[in-house]
């Protein structure tokens, strides 16, 4: 009797144990409910991937007001902070708004293969200098090295306080972050410092811009009289953008001579070594005279930028004082200021009283 006294209590304090043992599972996470009280609308559903397509995202609630400021927006599970879409890597992407902790019902654009482009993408080097600035040949060489391993780089030298002075040039400074000679603006877009004891260093950037697929291409007619060279500036586009975009177009002389500060004539290595200090007789290559648009551009009207359009741009240059034979035309076509987007897009060049192609 003893025996099933004891083995009764047992089991009850077994039992008590249990019942008080906490639980140690870790609970499913909640899922973030889906519903149709709101939906997101794209203006398409199949774009190019160009990097220049865009497709608008709305997102609207079951009464067909328009939420989008009140909803966080993911592209492929990425939050969005742009309600316009585009992209260069071909795919599916599935877009989702989230209202107060509540998704939307999945919508799908699909980005498809633009294709090899029709055009060659080119790249704009200005560089910064001055005939008194003693570095600037070490700078020069390797911009001038960079454009003939590549003929798709087209260098423009802007001077300052010489006699080859850009009246513009501070204004240009200013834009761009030019702190000082030599500086060199890769695509109006980020400036590029060379490596001072390496002197067969070419300036990357510019020859890994000139690997981009080309959204569009530009042609340059121009005819010589006199002192006058006119013609005109034609841009293809090979995509379809709202991007505002303007055309520059320059006048440069290339081989003008005038001595040229050195501060390498002594240095061993260099290219520059027993040129001279100052080097006497230096040809200037490329120097910016003039600018036929603004400064910056003229802006290109929005309902030109769809593919396949070619929109012209005429020109005019008096090159009085100017050596007419050694004069080039330069024209690009770069982002309006103010976007998410900058610098230039494609660049041309063509000596003056000569065409070239798309």
């Amino acid at each position: 009797m003893r025996n099933i006294i004891i083995t009764f209590s047992l089991f009850v304090s077994l039992v008590l144990i249990s019942c008080n043992k906490k639980e140690t599972t870790t609970p499913e996470p909640t899922p973030t409910p889906t519903t149709d009280t709101h939906t997101v609308k794209v203006s398409k559903t199949t774009i190019t991937a160009d990097d220049f397509e865009e497709a608008t995202i709305t997102v609207l609630d079951k009464n067909g007001n328009d939420i989008t400021t009140q909803a966080a927006i993911s592209i492929n599970g990425v939050a969005s902070t742009s309600t316009k879409f585009s992209t260069k890597t071909i795919g599916n992407y599935n877009i989702v708004a989230k209202v107060q902790n509540v998704n939307s019902p999945t919508v799908t654009i699909t980005a498809s293969d633009p294709g090899p482009s029709k055009y060659a993408q080119k790249t704009l080097l200005e560089k910064y200098t001055g005939a008194w600035c003693g570095n600037c040949p070490r700078v020069a060489h390797k911009v001038n090295q960079t454009a003939v391993t590549n003929n798709k780089v087209i260098p423009v030298f802007v001077h300052t306080g010489d006699a080859f002075n850009f009246s513009l040039v501070s204004a240009m400074q200013s834009t761009f972050g030019v702190s000082g000679v030599p500086s060199v603006v890769v695509n109006r877009n980020s400036t590029w410092s060379d490596n001072q004891n390496n002197w067969t260093e070419t300036v990357s950037p510019a020859l890994n811009y000139t690997n981009n697929w080309a959204p569009l291409g530009l042609a340059i007619q121009s005819t010589v009289s006199g002192s006058m060279i006119t013609g005109t500036v034609k841009t293809e586009f090979n995509v379809n953008t709202s991007r505002a975009m303007k055309v520059v177009i320059m006048l440069v002389e290339d081989g003008a001579v005038a001595s040229q500060a050195n501060y390498y004539n002594a240095t061993q290595g260099s290219p520059l070594a027993g040129k001279g200090n100052p080097i006497a007789n230096y040809s200037h290559k490329n120097i910016l005279r003039q600018v036929a648009t603004n400064l910056y551009g003229d802006l290109i009207p929005a309902a030109q930028t769809t593919k396949n359009n070619i929109y012209d741009k005429p020109f005019t240059f008096n090159a009085a004082g100017i050596a007419v034979n050694k004069a080039y035309i330069v024209a690009s076509v770069v982002y309006e200021d103010n976007q998410p987007w900058k610098g230039a897009i494609n660049t041309q060049i063509v000596k003056a009283g000569q065409n070239v192609n798309f």
